[in-house]
């Protein structure tokens, strides 16, 4: 369930009943995607915007005690909605963390649940087994 309370802004019920509040940042290249909790930041994603208008998913982070409550998962389908495209998910799988842009394993199972939603196009690169 949610609802637009502004343009830039909408409030959601997550999976543990909380009402969370998705705030739109605009920033150049980059646009945030917050979530707020009882006035509290507890997720951000924000997405870098190319030179020819390609939405990639740069960094998600959500807090632990938030986590696995479909918060994560709203904030790439708010930013999918908002840019009206598929967001391009990170660069590589790598769980050692080897190059600047990577996706741990809840990373990695965010965006396949993103791509089976419509919000996320395939894997670029070293495409991991959905």
């Amino acid at each position: 369930m949610s609802k637009f309370t502004e343009e830039m802004t909408e409030v959601f019920i997550d999976k543990n009943d909380r009402e969370i509040m998705i705030e739109t940042e605009e920033g150049g290249a980059e646009t945030y995607f917050v979530a707020v909790h009882g006035g509290n930041e507890v997720g951000r994603l924000s997405v870098h915007i190319d030179e020819e208008n390609v939405s990639f998913a740069h960094e998600i982070d959500v807090d632990a005690g938030y986590r696995r409550a479909g918060i994560g998962l709203r904030l790439v389908q708010r930013a999918s909605e908002y840019f009206d495209a598929k967001l391009v998910p990170p660069g590589r799988f790598d769980t050692l963390k080897r190059n600047g842009n990577f996706m741990t394993e809840m990373g990695r199972s965010l965006m396949i649940a993103a791509q089976r939603g419509g919000w996320a196009t395939k894997f670029p690169g070293d495409e991991p087994d959905a």
